[in-house]
């Protein structure tokens, strides 16, 4: 009898009691320090990881997390972030940006073209001391762009909602820019990677299957999805309605995989077309959130962690590079948030705070940092410095806002700024962080 699948799945199950242990416990902590939860969920698998846990106990380490078990950890984070994005387009809110649109399009532009030029300009600089000739330079420039360009929706909604902005003027338009950014953002991920196949030929065939695959979802898929989203909502989701929902995804995962852009742009996709105001709609999607996104999504931060190798920044050099990395990230993104804010109309306050709501990257980053590391587009090093630089950046967010927003008396003054908004249904990715 082969005992290696039984051995194998052991470790998988000893492994996922301590990563959704760590990671609930460093959740906890880290919103009793008013910071969010998905922070404390990345730092639990950045601890896990060979850095730190792997320093201190290499055997206990190595028994929790051995080798063998890696590809089924990475199967099951894929799994969790391809539901995760599905959700993330459900939370993008088309009404709020086409109501805001002259100052959600002037603040996103900003926010994408600065640090996506300053992140191709960076790339030559990074490209000669942390790329060796084993990993794929085609699309590097564009993807070190992106890398500094993203935005996490999730983690931005989340410290809004926190932050009692949720229905005011300033947290609408900087959900508004967060959800046009993400858009873009996807997009010009699908670019670099496309661009990173093994010829022009082959990047351009890429590029012309996933514009046809957009093409596709809205125009055909989304009609289907209406009407029987509109059928279906007098009498609620059946299973076959969540099996139905559940294959899309997947299939969609699967054709954007095929198609050689990234499994997760599919369901984003899929997502961002369909009405997230109708009931069944926001049945299922509970139930995938409650089901499938949070007992795994917990997984990817520990993938996250054992690939994140602390130790290889030892040089005073790398760490100088990390700063630089940090800097230039802060400076484009937020920089060129808070003086569009201000040219849109916005006083030095809130174009501030707005641009320090835009320099949030958090969990998005990281799924960036990964799909570039799969397709060998950046180095371990460079993947642990943009870790850093994601931490840096979204763990400054809520204390710069609680600064720029002052004392409590201030804060209801910003509160009071509304807006004109229909009510929104609950955050299925509010739980993340």
């Amino acid at each position: 009898m082969d005992f290696e699948p039984f051995i194998a799945l052991m470790h998988v199950l000893v492994a996922l009691v301590v990563i959704v242990l760590s990671s609930k416990f460093l959740g906890t902590v880290f919103r009793m320090i008013h910071q969010p939860p998905v922070m404390g969920e990345v730092m639990a698998g950045i601890l896990l990881g060979p850095s730190f846990f792997g320093h201190l106990n290499s055997e206990l380490a190595n028994f929790i997390f051995p080798v063998t078990i890696i590809p089924y950890l990475s199967i099951l984070s894929q799994l969790a972030i391809i539901f995760f994005m599905f959700i993330v387009g459900l939370e993008l809110n088309v009404g709020e940006m086409k109501r805001n649109l002259r100052s959600c399009g002037a603040i996103s532009l900003a926010s994408i073209v600065a640090p996506l030029i300053a992140g191709i300009a960076l790339a030559p600089a990074l490209g000669d001391r942390f790329v060796d000739g084993a990993l794929n330079f085609r699309g590097f420039p564009l993807f070190i762009g992106v890398a500094m360009a993203i935005t996490a929706f999730p983690v931005l909604a989340r410290i809004i909602k926190d932050k009692r902005l949720e229905q005011s003027r300033l947290g609408a338009i900087s959900l508004g820019c967060a959800a046009m950014n993400d858009t873009a953002a996807w997009c010009l991920l699908a670019s670099a990677l496309g661009i990173a196949q093994d010829s022009v030929g082959g990047a351009l065939r890429t590029l012309l299957l996933a514009w046809l695959f957009c093409v596709g979802v809205y125009a055909v898929v989304r009609p289907i999805i209406n009407a029987a989203t509109a059928r279906l909502g007098r009498v609620g989701p059946s299973r076959g309605m969540l099996t139905a929902t559940t294959a899309g995804i997947l299939i969609a995962a699967w054709t954007t995989n095929y198609i050689g852009i990234h499994a997760l742009f599919g369901p984003f996709l899929l997502g961002a077309v369909l009405p997230p105001d109708r009931v069944v709609i926001l049945k299922l999607t509970t139930k995938l959130e409650k089901f499938v996104v949070r007992p795994l999504l917990p997984v990817f931060f520990a993938l996250v962690g054992l690939r994140t190798q602390i130790d290889v920044l030892q040089s005073t050099n790398a760490w100088i590079w990390c700063g630089v990395i940090t800097l230039v990230a802060v400076l484009s993104k937020a920089g060129g948030a808070m003086f569009a804010a201000r040219w849109s109309g916005f006083d030095w306050r809130s174009s501030v705070a707005i641009g320090a709501m835009m320099n949030t990257r958090g969990l998005m980053e990281l799924i960036v940092l990964n799909a570039g590391l799969d397709r060998g587009l950046i180095s371990p090093q460079l993947y642990a410095m943009f870790v850093v630089m994601t931490l840096a950046t979204t763990l400054a967010t809520g204390p710069v806002l609680s600064v720029v927003l002052g004392r409590q008396d201030d804060r209801r003054q910003f509160q009071k700024t509304t807006i004109e908004v229909p009510p929104r249904r609950p955050s299925a990715v509010g739980s993340t962080g």
